[in-house]
C-alpha cells in the first residue's frame, strides 16, 4: 500500500498556506469555496449573520458591525472570506466547466438557509482587505488605507481628490470624452499619467476644458477648481462612511448592501495603539449612522474584543464603546480544527482498496497499537488519549487522533508564552 493511495483527495494539490482575504484568483477561489470544512459551530455562526443581514430588509440599522475572533490557524479569514462571497452571491467555476454560485452551493451542500433571498432580494458588494498590508509611510489610518484600496477597486486613482474627479466626470456622462482628450493631448493613456502628478495635472485641466466649456471656459478657472478639489478634500470616518453608503446606493437605493471586510485588525491595532481603537470605534459609529442599514462591517482579530482592547492600554471608556459598537461577536472554537484538518486534508477514500488494507491491519494490531499509543491518565481527556478505535484512527491517519489537539495547544502556549515574554521586555 502507497499512502497518497488512501486519501480522498491528492494530498501532493496546491494548498495555500494561509489564506489570504484580497486573494481572489479564480482557481484559489475555486479550491477555497470547494474544500471549506463546516463545523456545527460554523454552520450556526454563518446562519446567525446571514439571518442578523437578511434583518436590514425590515428597516433594522442598529446590529451592523461584527467582531470575529480566533487564533492564529482557527480559520477566520476563511471564514470571512466566504462570507463575502456568500452574501455577494460570487459565481465560480469548476474544474470540469460548470459554474455555481457560492450562497447556492453553500445551500446545497452545507443546508445554509435565506441564501435564496440574499440573490433575490438583496445586491450586495463586499471589500474585503487584509490589514497585514497597511502601511503606514503611506497611509496614516486605518480611514486613508480603506479608502484607497476602495478607489482601487472600483477602478478609480488611489488618489482619492482624483478618483473624485474621475467619479464626478463618469456621472456626468463624459468620461470617454474625457479619456480621449488626455490621449489627444498627451499622447499617453489617463490610467499611465493619472498618479504622477507632473504630467497629471496639466492634463486634467487642459481636458476639463475641453469637455466642459461651459463650466471651465479658459485654463485658470480649471486649474483653481482643480486646486480646491485637492485641498478641500478631507479624510476620515464619516467620508468613508458616505463613500461606502453611495456605493451600496448606487447597487440599489433599496436593496443596495456593501459588507467592508476587514481581516487582522486586531494586528492593526497592536501597532496604531488607541488612536486606532478610537477610529476603529469612530468609524463603526459612523457607518451605524450614516449607512442606515445599508453598510456593514466585519473585523477579524487573534482576540476577543475584550482582551484585545485591555492589552492596549484602553481606558474603560473606549473598551465599553467598540464593545457597544460590535454587538455582533463570534469566537472560533479551537475545537473547529481537527474537524477541518481531518475533512479536507486527511479525508479518507473509503473505497480504495488501500484503506481496506488499513482496516485489515487495525484489526490484526489494534490492541498492540492501543497499547503502545494511548496515554495514561492524562491532564484532560476528551476521548482522545486513552482509547483508541478505528474509526478516529482511520480519520486522523497516518497522524495518531490527539496529534493536532496537541499540537494547537502547545502553539497557543507558546504563543501566550512569547507575548507575556514581550510585555516583561517592554
Amino acid at each position: 500500500m502507497k499512502l497518497i493511495e488512501i486519501f480522498e483527495k491528492k494530498p501532493t494539490r496546491r494548498i495555500s498556506r494561509v489564506v489570504m482575504v484580497d486573494q481572489h484568483e479564480a482557481e484559489v477561489i475555486r479550491t477555497e469555496v470547494e474544500e471549506y470544512v463546516v463545523t456545527n459551530q460554523i454552520r450556526a455562526l454563518l446562519q446567525d449573520f446571514i439571518d442578523q443581514f437578511l434583518e436590514t430588509r425590515m428597516g433594522r440599522v442598529s446590529d451592523v458591525c461584527t467582531w470575529i475572533s480566533g487564533f492564529f490557524g482557527s480559520g477566520k479569514s476563511h471564514l470571512a472570506k466566504m462570507l463575502g462571497y456568500i452574501l455577494t452571491n460570487r459565481e465560480i467555476t469548476f474544474e470540469d466547466g460548470s459554474k455555481v454560485k457560492v450562497a447556492d452551493y453553500f445551500n446545497q451542500k452545507h443546508g445554509l438557509k435565506g441564501t435564496g433571498i440574499l440573490s433575490k432580494e438583496l445586491k450586495t458588494k463586499a471589500f474585503l482587505y487584509n490589514m497585514l498590508k497597511f502601511d503606514r509611510a503611506r497611509d496614516e489610518d486605518l480611514s486613508r488605507y480603506v479608502y484607497r484600496s476602495i478607489l482601487r477597486d472600483l477602478g478609480l486613482s488611489e488618489v482619492p481628490w482624483i478618483a473624485e474627479v474621475e467619479r464626478t466626470l463618469k456621472e456626468e456622462g463624459v468620461w470617454e470624452d474625457f479619456i480621449k482628450a488626455v490621449q489627444d493631448e498627451t499622447g499617453k493613456t489617463w490610467e499611465e499619467i493619472r498618479e504622477k502628478e507632473v504630467m497629471m495635472r496639466p492634463a486634467l485641466v487642459k481636458a476639463l476644458t475641453i469637455v466642459k466649456p461651459e463650466t471651465y471656459p479658459n485654463l485658470m478657472i480649471a486649474q483653481q477648481a482643480v486646486e480646491d478639489q485637492r485641498t478641500e478634500l478631507i479624510l476620515g470616518t464619516e467620508r468613508l462612511a458616505q463613500r461606502l453608503t453611495q456605493e451600496a446606493v448606487n447597487l440599489d437605493k433599496k436593496q443596495g448592501r456593501v459588507v467592508l471586510i476587514l481581516d487582522e485588525v486586531g494586528l492593526y491595532l497592536r501597532s496604531a495603539g488607541t488612536s486606532g481603537l478610537t477610529e476603529l470605534n469612530s468609524l463603526a459609529e459612523d457607518l451605524e449612522k450614516i449607512g442606515n442599514g445599508k453598510v456593514w462591517i466585519v473585523a477579524t482579530a487573534q482576540e476577543a474584543l475584550e482582551h484585545v482592547a485591555p492589552e492596549m492600554g484602553a481606558r474603560r471608556d473606549q473598551i465599553g464603546w467598540l464593545q457597544d459598537r460590535f454587538p455582533l461577536k463570534y469566537s472560533l472554537a479551537p475545537e473547529n480544527i481537527p474537524i477541518v484538518v481531518n475533512r479536507r486534508l486527511m479525508a479518507k477514500d473509503r473505497t480504495s482498496a488501500a484503506f481496506e488494507e488499513l482496516k485489515k491491519l487495525y484489526d490484526e494490531n489494534g490492541g498492540q497499537l492501543a497499547l503502545a499509543t494511548t496515554i495514561k491518565n492524562p491532564a484532560h481527556d476528551e476521548g482522545l488519549f486513552s482509547r483508541l478505535d478505528f474509526e478516529s484512527f482511520s480519520e486522523s491517519y497516518p497522524l495518531l487522533p490527539y496529534h493536532i489537539p496537541l499540537m494547537i495547544d502547545i502553539f497557543a502556549r507558546l504563543r501566550a508564552k512569547g507575548r507575556r515574554m514581550g510585555q516583561e521586555t517592554k
